[in-house]
């Protein structure tokens, strides 16, 4: 039997034997090494110095755990299930492979791009269409990232499709029928989507590690060893032994809740990626204008120039996309001598980490301002305009407005894409399943929201007077 291990920060020596080996063949692939490079948490190195680590990493890691889940489940399925829904090594392989390609489509510095850049409205028919995606069907509710990472995986060019095709013929759309949530398992793609899930048990555990808070730690072996099969409808669903899993799953809650507000959701970096938001929202409007961009490395911005002026890229550029290029982008922005002053001031900032600092005012307040019409955003724009001595002053301040909602809100249906954390009920008749959102634990999926104000350093005074706050 093949056997391929990969030590990791997180899980220790991760093994992968016999079909489960393909996932370290496929590691290799110029697609899942992108990932590289590309930080899985973005700017929040400009506050925890070592949250260093990688969407590689991360990805490695829910291939592990996707390998342990599915085992898991498999062993339920032994005991409840009859033998036409047993799980076979090779799906195994299938989720294994899935959760290794999952964070594929992820653009630079995570997150931050897909909020500032694309945007929460995007054109999905023309990203659809520029991605060569053929079979669109039940991909409606996937975000920006997950349809880039299906026109990835659909890529005839690409080097992940030629590998998938080579282990096996229709691989590669069996992969990515998985993590839009088809499969002949019905249930098995739960474990790549939910609330508790390998991707969000390995980046709970994973950016609690690197980011040295300590928050974060649940018992991840004992939630592995509750996950068991219940039933919803008469249909088979995935869930937590109730009778021993209750209060692992709070704690997980409270970890991820935990990594939200110290790490996920820190002012300095939610002002670190609003202003590189700012930079390119700026850089978007002088390409749109057919203003010379004041940077002289063409090549390396080229993919974000097409993105600007055609709206959608293709696999081929999506690939270009990484941390480094955007990374070298700035640096160049910043060392030109002529051209829009605002985009290289902006460049320099975040260069230099001279980070916008938030306004301690009322959400109520910050809410006002998000009306163009408000006259106390004018205001906001006059006292910018005076204390920084600058023509567009709508480059110089950023509304950070975020919700946290830890629990999904779905219709609980047992659709593989709902994505609802579910109790089982082994002791009792039928194995009835439970929503976790039902229980006690409820609290924690209560949907948050906050809303907060930054603006540059040397103008923080002249908007604290604004707005009468010490």
């Amino acid at each position: 039997m093949q056997l391929r291990r990969v030590q990791d920060s997180v899980h220790g020596l991760m093994e992968f034997g016999g079909m489960e080996a393909a996932v370290v063949d496929l590691a290799s692939a110029a697609e899942v090494q992108r990932l590289r490079r590309v930080k899985q948490l973005g700017l929040n190195n400009l506050v925890f110095p070592a949250a260093e680590h990688s969407r590689f990493s991360h990805s490695l890691g829910a291939a592990h755990l996707a390998v342990r889940f599915s085992k898991q489940v498999g062993e339920a399925a032994e005991q409840v299930l009859g033998e036409s829904n047993q799980v076979a090594p090779e799906d195994i392989r299938a989720m294994a492979i899935a959760a290794l390609c999952h964070d594929l489509g992820h653009g630079p510095l995570s997150h931050m791009w897909e909020r500032e850049v694309i945007g929460r409205s995007f054109d999905r028919d023309r990203w659809i269409q520029a991605l060569g995606i053929t079979d669109d069907d039940g991909l409606d509710h996937l975000d920006w990232h997950e349809l880039a990472t299906q026109g990835l995986l659909a890529w005839p060019e690409g080097d992940i499709f030629k590998r998938l095709e080579r282990y096996e013929e229709g691989l590669a759309g069996r992969i990515g029928a998985i993590l839009a949530g088809r499969y002949w398992l019905p249930y098995l793609p739960t474990l790549l989507r939910a609330d508790i899930d390998v991707d969000r048990c390995d980046f709970v555990a994973r950016d609690a590690l690197h980011s040295g808070v300590e928050y974060g730690h649940f018992k991840l072996d004992w939630l592995i060893s509750t996950i068991t099969i219940g039933f919803h409808q008469e249909k088979p669903v995935i869930g937590f032994d109730r009778s021993k899993a209750f209060r692992a799953v709070e704690q997980f809650l409270i970890a991820r809740r935990a990594l939200y507000d110290t790490v996920y959701q820190h002012r300095t970096v939610r002002s670190a990626e609003g202003m590189f938001g700012l930079l390119l929202k700026r850089l978007r409007f002088l390409v749109e204008e057919a203003t010379p961009p004041p940077f002289s490395n063409r090549a390396i911005a080229r993919p974000i120039v097409r993105l600007f002026t055609e709206g959608v890229l293709g696999p081929a550029d999506l690939i270009k996309l990484d941390d480094d290029s955007l990374w070298l982008m700035v640096h160049d922005i910043a060392a030109q001598k002529k051209g829009d002053k605002i985009v290289r001031d902006l460049a320099r900032r975040l260069l230099a980490r001279d980070l916008f600092k938030q306004v301690p005012i009322k959400p109520e307040d910050v809410r006002d301002l998000n009306s163009q019409d408000s006259a106390r955003r004018a205001d906001l724009e006059a006292t910018l305009t005076k204390a920084l001595e600058c023509d567009n002053p709508k480059y110089y301040f950023h509304i950070d407005s975020h919700k946290l909602n830890l629990l999904e809100q779905g219709n609980g249906d047992g659709a593989a894409y709902d994505g609802c954390a579910r109790f089982i009920r082994s002791d009792a008749e039928g194995r009835s399943s439970q929503l976790v959102r039902d229980t006690d634990l409820h609290t924690y999926g209560k949907k948050e929201e906050e809303e907060r104000l930054f603006v540059p350093a040397d103008a923080l005074g002249p908007v604290k007077e604004l707005f009468g706050v010490t």
